[in-house]
């Protein structure tokens, strides 16, 4: 397990380090691709859901049964609840990966830092730059919803964080998550939040 601050405030972006194992699961010992269907390939990625105990490598390929349509979570009022939602490049790189969730609830989105504000932030004469020279990027996230790039056959992730304070209506909270990309067809998930 990797142990560091929750949240850390630097250079006009919020970076929160996540303590969870980053050693290769199961999840990760993929013996062949999964056969992905003729739409997913024609849209060139597909979205997955992740647990939020474990990393995931740039090289991780997701199961089949790991890509999803809707995403769901149980949320207490005055507590924070995450879901890892996962990008996978199929065949050429995907550009400008935008993540939007729509919901009545607070929701924050964070994803994998990036690689120029890693080194910067290792070079810098503060904790910082412990922190960044010592920790790996699958546990250094900046708040972000957007990724610039994705290298073909790699996955990145996506944290999306929801909060519920003490006046949030008890029950079940329905929403959107649409995943828009450069030059491709948007992935839109239906998203359910029961407080």
């Amino acid at each position: 397990m990797s142990q560091c601050n929750p949240v850390l405030c630097t250079a006009g972006m919020i970076l929160l380090c996540v303590g969870y194992a980053t050693d290769a699961t199961a999840q990760d010992e993929v013996v062949a691709p999964p056969s992905w269907t003729q739409h997913e390939q024609d849209r060139g990625y597909v979205v997955f859901e992740h647990t939020t105990m474990a990393g995931f490598p740039d090289h991780h390929v997701p199961a089949r049964n790991a890509v999803v349509k809707k995403l769901s979570c149980v949320l207490a009022r005055g507590e924070y609840e995450s879901l890892q939602i996962g990008v996978h490049a199929l065949a050429d790189d995907v550009k400008d990966i935008r993540i939007t969730v729509t919901s009545d609830l607070e929701v924050h989105t964070y994803h994998r830092i990036r690689p120029a504000d890693k080194k910067e932030l290792a070079s810098r004469p503060d904790e910082m730059k412990e922190l960044a020279r010592w920790h790996p990027s699958a546990v250094l996230l900046q708040r972000s919803s957007v990724v610039e790039r994705l290298g073909q056959h790699q996955s990145v992730n996506f944290w999306v964080t929801f909060r519920a304070d003490d006046k949030t209506r008890a029950g079940l909270h329905r929403g959107k998550v649409t995943i828009r990309t450069a030059g491709r067809a948007e992935t839109v998930l239906d998203l359910e939040v029961n407080v």
